[in-house]
């Protein structure tokens, strides 16, 4: 565990109070688990006291539902960059634990009676929520290879987690708690079907839980089929929903970022692979599917003419759209945008990409094209959660204006750009922390 302040994440960090009495408390738990001596009787009751008064302080300090937004999280700035595991008891990987990481779960869940949260992922951004938010991993079922299954426990609940083509309603899956959360796929009509079934299912279980819903929506934002299944007339009480719904309004259905695209086999990348401090091979780089009258057929002509872009960026220009990468494939473009200074991202059907998602874990600067999603969806709020947590990327609504763009980024100093890099990276840190503490703090809310 990484000695961080108080601010970085009151859902799970205690702070440096609890770090700095790690020692004490270790002697603590070694000396009232070992038999007495008439000798550290006294010891031991002296330890005892310090101890109860540190975790009534503690318990005051950390308690979920006691805290309200902390203020120094909006200075993202401040944050060094950190993993998201650090604030995490994994009971799946208990053998890689510190001595300090053991004291913790044993302070913290010692005489505590944790909610059991049942987690079924039926949806490619599963992995994204799962592995990417909540900091979980996904490992083979013991029982079952083709089910990924893992355990998460917090400060006040544990996190029971599974996906995979194992996970079917012809199993019939059962759940015996009382908050299920469901991850579905509502972007087609196919898709849709499937995700009623999930819930007709869940709905028809003996003392139907609490269900909430993290969905990816359909990219027209023609999402009006999941109103039918909201409290009081179903068992959805909460949907965290992708691409900007006009109906989300952050009581009931909240907004959801679409994330990196797990099932293309993007990476969860370390700080080390992210090259901070180190000079990019690319200027910029864009490796996407032209589609004929499009804002991309735009960009890649506005490239073509660039004397800048065609020296120093990497421009790979495909005909047909890839639903899947090879391993060899997938590897190829995210190195690519692990030696970029800059991803051009323009939109596809919806303005909201995985690709602006995927550059900001590179740390390489997302240049977003920012114009009116076609359907349903709010045009005049696009990009809601980048725009509203003031995402440290570059808008554009005119790609006529990239070369200017170039030119000026090929002047900029290593300094500056590291700087800017470091910026984004804990940006997106800070991102992923803050929309895993809006999930939780609803969770919590079911659970009062």
């Amino acid at each position: 565990m990484k000695n961080l302040s108080y601010k970085c994440c009151p859902h799970f960090c205690i702070g440096e109070y609890y770090h700095n009495h790690v020692a004490m408390l270790e002697m603590l738990v070694y000396l009232t688990d070992s038999p007495r001596s008439r000798r550290n009787v006294a010891l031991s009751n002296i330890l005892l006291t310090i101890y109860f008064i540190l975790k009534v302080y503690v318990s005051s300090v950390v308690r979920p539902d006691q805290v309200k937004e902390n203020k120094d999280w909006k200075d993202y700035n401040n944050y060094e960059v950190y993993n998201p595991n650090d604030f995490i008891l994994d009971r799946n990987t208990n053998a890689g634990k510190s001595n300090n990481d053991r004291v913790l779960e044993r302070v913290l869940l010692k005489d505590q009676k944790l909610e059991t949260i049942t987690i079924w992922g039926k949806a490619a951004i599963s992995s994204y929520f799962w592995e990417h938010i909540i900091g979980g991993t996904r490992n083979v079922d013991e029982f079952d290879p083709s089910i990924y299954s893992s355990e998460v426990t917090t400060s006040r609940c544990h996190f029971l987690y599974k996906e995979g083509p194992g996970l079917s309603i012809m199993r019939k899956p059962s759940i015996e708690f009382g908050i299920l959360v469901l991850i579905l796929n509502g972007r087609t009509k196919e898709k849709v079907s499937e995700s009623q079934e999930w819930i007709n299912y869940v709905k028809s279980l003996p003392n139907s839980p609490k269900v909430i819903v993290i969905m990816l929506g359909n990219e027209n934002c023609d999402n009006g089929w999941i109103d039918d299944y909201l409290f009081p007339n179903g068992p959805i009480y909460g949907v965290f929903l992708t691409y900007d719904d006009p109906s989300i309004d952050e009581k009931v259905k909240f907004q959801w970022p679409l994330g990196v695209a797990t099932y293309r086999h993007f990476p969860l990348f370390n700080l080390n692979e992210t090259a901070v401090m180190q000079s990019r091979k690319f200027l910029c780089n864009l490796q996407a599917t032209n589609y004929a009258n499009s804002s991309r057929s735009e960009l890649f002509s506005v490239l073509k003419s660039s004397e800048t872009a065609q020296k120093y960026c990497k421009i790979e220009e495909r005909k047909q759209w890839q639903s899947h990468e090879t391993p060899e494939s997938s590897t190829a473009y995210s190195g690519i945008l692990l030696h970029s200074d800059l991803t051009l991202c323009p939109a596809g059907i919806n303005t909201e990409t995985y690709r602006v998602y995927e550059a900001l874990a590179a740390g390489s600067i997302p240049v977003v094209e920012d114009t009116p999603s076609k359907g349903s969806c709010d045009n005049a709020i696009g990009w809601r959660l980048l725009k509203e947590m003031k995402a440290p990327v570059i808008w554009t609504e005119d790609w006529n204006e990239l070369d200017r763009l170039l030119r000026r980024e090929s002047q900029m100093k290593l300094k500056e750009k590291v700087r800017r890099r470091r910026k984004l990276l804990n940006w997106y840190e800070w991102f992923k922390l803050r929309n895993r503490d809006r999930f939780l703090s609803f969770v919590y809310s079911l659970m009062n």
